[in-house]
């Protein structure tokens, strides 16, 4: 991909930046405009480095995004995993009534075919997932449709401490989780370089 013209005149390479400009008029069906190449706003400036992130203005933003990204990838790949474990057991992982059994998380016990089933069902799940994030995204916002998908998918999360024997329910559960989960990633992939001025988004 070829860099942007804004970039390539902050690196004080004007032709490339002219030249991207062109071919970008020309592409859209419109002459080149006449004048010279100018970029107020990056005067004085760095072209940004990894420790401006922690800068006073954008320390607090920063690290309220590792905890976002730290937390949205537990959670997500912790589902992920589980739900094999969730399958793959014969009903032992909810035997918690007071006294722990004697089996083992470790045993392995083979998936049968209507596991794979359902396992593909919570897979699907992404597909929707991402799809009603990208709406919420435009209809109420970046923070409130994170903030709203996080509350949804602790609440999911919860109804797993249900230990229902019933895997159609464990699916179901596992399904609104992984639905959840990946919203939750492409909310964060759209809000983070947002936050951020053009130089430290890279």
């Amino acid at each position: 991909l070829p860099e942007s013209a804004r970039y390539m005149a902050a690196s004080g390479k004007s032709e490339q930046a002219l030249d991207t400009l062109s071919r970008v008029a020309k592409e859209n069906g419109k002459s080149m405009l006449l004048g010279r190449l100018v970029v107020d706003d990056m005067y004085g400036m760095s072209r940004g480095r990894l420790a401006d992130l922690l800068s006073k203005d954008l320390r607090r933003t920063t690290i309220l995004l590792w905890i976002i990204w730290a937390t949205a990838s537990f959670s997500y790949y912790g589902v992920v995993l589980m739900s094999a474990e969730l399958f793959e057991s014969p009903g032992q992982l909810c035997s918690l009534d007071g006294q722990v059994g004697d089996t083992c998380s470790a045993q392995c016990h083979p998936l049968k075919t209507s596991d794979y089933n359902h396992l593909l069902w919570t897979t699907l799940a992404e597909f929707p997932g991402i799809m009603v994030s990208l709406l919420l995204i435009e209809k109420i916002g970046r923070k409130k449709t994170m903030a709203l998908e996080f509350f949804l998918f602790t609440i999911t999360l919860c109804l797993l401490f249900n230990c229902s024997t019933q895997k159609s329910v464990v699916t179901a559960i596992l399904f609104l989780a992984r639905a959840l989960g990946s919203g939750l990633f492409q909310v964060a992939y759209v809000y983070t370089p947002e936050v951020y001025p053009t130089v430290l988004r890279s």
